[in-house]
């Protein structure tokens, strides 16, 4: 399950997954990390811009690395750290053996395995879709102008289809497990 970045109350969120797990029951989430970078952490300069846009955009911002002012779009960095300090109303922990990982996903058909080709390919056109979900916001926000979209588009475009520049973009996959319910 992803989280969206947009919703505030992730506690209640939270607090509602553990009230319809069983005990011992998993919960996983997969989110995207907001800094797209190359193998050799290069980053790019549209999918640079296109962070530093939805930071300004309806997404509740995190700390991070992201953009000049060390906020993030992603709330990837700190699901697992929710999942630990998630706690009901006494104060008692909803999960434990909470862990994550991070995966790094090719964007673009640059990897030389045919299976990570098609998903880098895929993710491609995610990432394009990403944009292009952003648009009416942008606008309306009035971060950019109809036609700087359409630039920014274009640039997100050649940055995704250049095999030079080995594109990739971290997730995090957390889980934890519904702990057992508390009688007292």
């Amino acid at each position: 399950m992803r989280i969206v970045p947009s919703i505030q109350n992730r506690i209640d969120l939270l607090k509602e997954i553990s009230r319809v797990l069983r005990p011992g029951g998993y919960v996983m989430f997969f989110e995207p990390g907001a800094s797209f970078s190359g193998t050799q952490g290069t980053r790019t300069a549209a999918l640079l811009q296109v962070d530093r846009l939805i930071i300004q955009s309806p997404h509740t911002p995190s700390p991070g690395t992201g953009d000049d002012n060390g906020m993030i779009w992603s709330i990837a960095p700190k699901i697992a750290s929710m999942l630990q300090e998630a706690v009901d109303n006494r104060g008692n922990a909803l999960f434990y053996d909470v862990s994550s990982s991070e995966l790094l996903i090719p964007i673009g058909g640059w990897p030389d395995d045919e299976k990570l080709k098609s998903v880098g390919s895929m993710m491609a056109e995610v990432q394009l879709g990403l944009v292009d979900a952003f648009r009416p916001k942008f606008i309306e926000l009035q971060l950019l102008t109809h036609d700087e979209f359409s630039a920014l588009r274009t640039r997100v475009l050649a940055e995704v289809e250049d095999p030079t520049l080995e594109l990739q973009q971290p997730f995090v996959v957390a889980w934890g497990r519904k702990v057992a319910e508390n009688s007292g």
